[in-house]
């Protein structure tokens, strides 16, 4: 009671008037009622702006999706053959790392008679370390679907690798097994050798060589 007294007291200086003393607590209410208003109707303009931007945000961010999954769309076992030929063929993918990565899944099964590696990124990060692409090459001996979710792609390949003692790759016949998905996207790449053993590659690429540099 004594702390409400002070407060009054310092609010509301004391005057001569009751009436006075009335007015300017009226007036104070009314300032009081009008700061609470104007600050509502800020909060309020803040609201519908922040939520139009999250609003938009949201559409950007559905527009991007719709586009990523456009791109991902499914694609027909022959419509993969024709990109896998041109990633052979011209891009010389099996010695430069450099493929289409949108036809494969994203943590696809790939093999060779040396190991199993998942993921494709991972898989074009080793062979582009692992070849000097301007001293190999692949030649596309040929290319077919072999079933409803299956393309086979015969190849040789040779060059150097980028290790200290310049092995040499002597050319190497064999083909890849690629398996696709019902999404159309290639889940499985099996490469098979058709001329040497998994042991033969192994003492290849630790066999240094002075072959022309």
């Amino acid at each position: 009671m004594l702390s409400c007294s002070v407060v009054t007291s310092q609010a509301f200086p004391t005057v001569s008037s009751p009436s006075h003393a009335v007015l300017q607590r009226r007036k104070c209410i009314n300032s009081h009622h009008r700061l609470c208003s104007r600050i509502a109707r800020t909060l309020a303009r803040d609201t519908v702006r922040m939520r139009a931007q999250h609003q938009n945000r949201l559409h950007v961010a559905a527009m991007s999706t719709k586009s990523n999954n456009n791109s991902k769309k499914p694609k027909t076992v022959t419509e993969i053959k024709g990109i896998l030929t041109d990633d052979i063929k011209t891009r010389q993918y099996l010695v430069t790392g450099e493929l289409s990565e949108e036809i494969y899944t994203k943590f696809c099964r790939i093999s060779d008679p040396t190991g199993v590696i998942w993921g494709v990124k991972l898989y074009k990060i080793i062979l582009a370390r692992l070849f000097d692409p301007q001293r190999s090459s692949v030649k596309l001996k040929n290319i077919s679907v072999t079933g409803a979710s299956n393309i086979e792609a015969s190849w040789t390949k040779e060059g150097f690798l980028q290790l200290p003692w310049n092995p040499y790759l002597t050319p190497q016949e064999g083909k890849t097994l690629y398996t696709i998905n019902e999404d159309g996207l290639i889940c499985d790449h099996k490469q098979i050798w058709t001329n040497m053993t998994a042991l033969q590659g192994i003492r290849l690429a630790l066999t240094p060589t002075k072959q022309p540099q």
